[in-house]
């Protein structure tokens, strides 16, 4: 059962990890379309406006990656914890707190809402 709970555990904290990053590639790429928004809006230089539609497309980029990466790791724990039928496991902190963590993301994974 070690096994499981470490695993368990690395899956979860994964977890966690990649959500954060999801948040922060999509605020980035906000902030990044403002810029962009800026720069047209100031007649900015056109290599100027290029450069930034660059950075913007390659933020997007981790945002599709981020994001994809959050999928797979959220169905991954959610297999696991619904995998887990011993009662005594069920009790255990790792555990509680995997399952808190799908529950409280579930928004997220369903339609992208930053919780």
């Amino acid at each position: 059962m070690q096994s499981s709970k470490t695993s368990l555990k690395v899956k979860h904290n994964a977890l966690k990890r990649i959500y954060k990053e999801c948040v922060s590639y999509n605020k980035e790429a906000s902030q990044d379309e403002a810029k962009l928004a800026k720069l047209k809006a100031d007649g900015k230089d056109e290599h100027d406006i290029k450069q930034m539609a660059q950075v913007l497309e390659e933020t997007k980029a981790m945002v599709y990656n981020s994001r994809t990466r959050f999928d797979t790791w959220y169905d991954e724990l959610a297999d696991m914890v619904g995998q887990i039928t011993d009662p005594k496991t069920m009790e255990e902190n790792d555990y509680k707190d995997a399952k808190k963590t799908i529950e409280d993301l579930s928004s997220f994974r369903k339609g992208n809402v930053i919780a």
